[in-house]
């Protein structure tokens, strides 16, 4: 619980003073760094914004967790081996959150062509979904403009963002972890702006359990 609270605290102290007011209806917000990324903060609502199915339908998360709680997952995309990785990790107790009632969501810039390109790989039981203009991850303050030399070194390295993603605005989203209650609301959240460093899965499935014990409590009361 001490490890959850220092995360909980590192997420608060990223959200500046200058804080855009984020809402479905203003959704330019864009750092021009990872370090200046204003996030969505526990007690804030998830934005009721829509998103892409990897059919290419669109999907409203807030609509879902009306049913169910979600775990909402903001990845750079497919071509990160960093993202990769985590999402692998994921995998170890994605059965354990399914069980607990969670709806996991995995959102990212790629197009709905590439989702399904990494379902491919990927043997996984939660969600893929494109968020491929970070609408959604600007209303929630984690999207920063890549820098035209970083965009061209991932290019020559094999990580083509804009291939990814099916545009060329070169925006992405630090990674993000997002646990959302049935009233759309953020219980918890960890976004760092150094790519390598990821939530870890034991850390997560302790805030996903602690979260459900305290919604019980409240009813009982």
């Amino acid at each position: 619980m001490y490890r959850i609270s220092l995360i909980i605290s590192f997420v608060i102290a990223l959200t500046f003073l200058h804080a855009t007011n984020i809402n479905a209806g203003n959704v330019k917000n864009i750092a021009r760094s990872p370090e200046e990324v204003c996030p969505a903060t526990p007690g804030t609502e998830f934005p009721d914004m829509n998103v892409t199915t990897v059919n290419g339908e669109s999907y409203s998360i807030t609509e879902s967790v009306r049913n169910e709680p979600a775990i909402v997952i903001f990845y750079r995309g497919g071509w990160c081996p960093y993202c990769n990785m985590h999402l692998q990790e994921l995998r170890t107790i994605e059965n354990e959150l399914i069980e607990m009632g969670y709806n996991i969501y995995a959102v990212s810039p790629d197009t709905p062509g590439k989702l399904a390109e990494s379902i491919e790989t990927h043997d996984m039981q939660y969600t893929l979904l494109s968020d491929s203009d970070l609408l959604l991850g600007q209303a929630l303050g984690i999207v920063f403009q890549e820098e035209a030399e970083r965009v061209e070194w991932l290019r020559e390295h094999a990580m083509d963002i804009e291939e990814y993603s099916g545009s060329d605005h070169n925006l992405l989203p630090v990674p993000a972890v997002f646990i959302i209650d049935k009233d759309a609301e953020i219980k918890f959240s960890f976004v760092h702006p150094d790519y390598r460093i990821r939530l870890d899965s034991n850390v997560l499935l302790t805030a996903a359990r602690s979260l459900l014990d305290q919604d019980w409590e409240i009813q009982r009361q």
